[in-house]
């Protein structure tokens, strides 16, 4: 069905379409449907596809509004027609409501008249069985201050008991720490005293035995010192040896290292002049200036 088409269902009759159980509806709505899932070709994903879609969707819209409004029109002329029909069937109900009022008028009325009395009677009752109930709490409220009363009462004596035994023990108890704390103080004067000369003797003690100390520590201290000087001593004599030893066997290993180092010279030079056929002169200072580093690449093993 092209979409040209589409709106051409719009050709309805709505008493006919809209009855109820005729189908119409269903079977319209599954034309619509069939006609928008046949078109499967519009590519949502290009502009033309997309404006395709969306125009066959405007003209499902306008199709339903157009259907709607007839329908609409339609519902408006049966409520029309409705209307009188509902003021007549209202009219039977309240006249039909106003006669069986009237006729049982005299039996309403003494019905209402009793139910009045029974209510005047209940309430009659509700306030003497509420002046009863009154009566009752105010005579068990009496009996129950009168049974605190003599429960307080009871506590009272109880706590004068009580605050009389607690006095006595308290003067009991104050007599003996004042008994006690007396027997404290002297046991505390005394050992005040005893402290006092012990200290004394203590201190005579620690001064005795720090005069003594000193003596000791000052004896120690000279023969320390006279130890020390004798130490001082005998290590400057032995520096002094070791310095002189030192010197000697330095001086020994110049003499060797001279007479071993003029020894090689001599054989060098010796060499030199017997292999170059040189005068002596020039191999000395040759052989002298190889053993100063001045010639490259050259030196004497010693």
């Amino acid at each position: 069905m092209p979409e040209s088409e589409l709106l051409k269902l719009n050709n309805i009759k709505p008493a006919e379409f809209f009855k109820p159980g005729s189908g119409a509806v269903d079977a319209l709505l599954a034309k619509v449907r069939q006609h928008t899932e046949a078109i499967v070709d519009e590519d949502p994903r290009t502009k033309e596809g997309r404006k395709a879609i969306v125009s066959r969707a405007r003209q499902v819209s306008t199709l339903k509004a157009m259907v709607e409004k007839k329908g609409r029109e339609e519902l408006a002329r049966v409520k029309a027609t409705i209307k009188p029909l509902e003021a007549e069937v209202r009219k039977w109900a309240q006249g039909m409501d106003a006669i069986r009022d009237d006729t049982r008028r005299p039996v309403t009325e003494i019905e209402e008249a009793e139910k009045k009395l029974a209510e005047a009677e209940a309430e009659a009752y509700e306030i003497e069985a509420q002046r009863r109930q009154e009566e009752l709490a105010r005579k068990e409220a009496e009996a129950r201050q009168r049974e605190e009363d003599l429960k307080r009462r009871e506590r009272e004596l109880a706590l004068k008991e009580q605050a009389e035994k607690e006095a006595a023990e308290r003067a009991k108890r104050a007599k003996a720490e004042a008994e006690a704390a007396a027997k404290r103080k002297a046991e505390r004067a005394k050992q005040t005293a005893d402290r006092k000369l012990a200290a004394e003797k203590a201190a005579r003690e620690r001064a005795e035995r720090e005069a003594k100390l000193a003596t000791e520590r000052a004896a120690r201290a000279a023969e320390e010192a006279a130890a020390e000087e004798r130490r001082k001593a005998q290590k400057a004599e032995q520096e002094r040896l070791a310095a002189e030893a030192l010197a000697k066997r330095q001086e020994e290993m110049r003499l060797a290292d001279q007479q071993h180092r003029a020894q090689i010279q001599t054989e060098a030079m010796y060499d030199l002049k017997k292999l170059l056929g040189c005068d002596a002169s020039f191999v000395k200072v040759l052989v002298a200036l190889v053993d100063q580093g001045k010639i490259r690449h050259m030196q004497i093993k010693y």
